[in-house]
């Protein structure tokens, strides 16, 4: 197993970003499909809190699939989404066209990488959401990008939420081989997304096994929800608060910058 401090990490491994590249133009088939993605993004949406006029982040914001229910919810003036992938930022430019102005939110996209000081100021934003992201930062740089990077960037009484899949989540369970598929092709084929289904197994299921296996080398380490709880109280955070659990091996947490 590869090991590495967090405090070595210069940047992502050009791994991780290839297989960010590769999910980009078949992302739409992940978050359309009811039984793998709608429910921990309704979860994620009652973490949410509205903050009229504020500057939100969206981060590892992929192809923008979350920017209508961030500007719903939350109704800031500006929505910035960061992104390690060129090929997710590509996407989410499309989503860009056809959400800026929405409500009267400016939409700002960046690239930048989670694992290095980010192009952003400090006690900048006033919310935080980090959807299916932070324990995609290889070899546990969650932990650094939680106390340095989310903590600085946060507004005093600002807040994140973030959800996270967790140590021992097994993608293959979900989408490997056996009676599983088979019972999800059935259930897709009643919502009338079976078309959309085999998009997704066809071309996003070998990227979500390519994690897989990034995951079970070491070079990406899931959290225990006792570790990322931690990691929110030793960065400063109060008021740390686990929102929801998903069945699985899955949390919503939201926790707040003191004033």
């Amino acid at each position: 197993m590869t090991t590495i401090s967090e405090k070595e990490i210069i940047s992502t491994p050009a791994e991780v970003v290839r297989a960010w590249n590769d999910y980009a133009p078949h992302y739409w088939s992940f978050a359309n499909l009811r039984w793998l993605y709608d429910g921990f993004r309704k979860k994620m949406k009652k973490a949410l809190i509205p903050c009229n006029g504020g500057i939100v982040l969206d981060g590892g914001c992929g192809s923008g699939s979350n920017f209508k229910t961030i500007i719903d919810a939350q109704r800031p003036r500006l929505l910035v989404g960061v992104d390690l992938s060129p090929a997710m930022l590509r996407e989410a430019e499309k989503m860009k066209t056809n959400l800026n102005g929405r409500r009267g939110c400016e939409i700002k996209l960046i690239n930048a990488d989670f694992c290095q000081k980010l192009p952003l100021p400090s006690n900048y934003f006033d919310a935080q959401l980090y959807h299916l992201v932070l324990y995609y930062l290889p070899y546990g740089g969650w932990r650094k990008s939680i106390a340095e990077e989310a903590f600085r960037i946060a507004k005093p009484g600002g807040y994140v939420v973030t959800t996270d899949f967790l140590k021992g989540y097994d993608f293959r369970k979900t989408v490997g081989s056996g009676w599983r598929p088979i019972l999800l092709g059935f259930m897709e084929l009643f919502y009338g997304r079976f078309l959309t289904y085999l998009h997704f197994m066809r071309n996003v299921r070998p990227v979500l096994l390519r994690i897989q296996e990034l995951e079970e080398g070491g070079v990406l380490r899931f959290p225990t929800e006792e570790e990322l709880t931690a990691a929110f109280e030793q960065a400063g955070f109060i008021k740390i608060e686990i929102i929801s659990r998903l069945i699985g091996g899955g949390m919503v947490l939201r926790a707040f910058k003191p004033r």
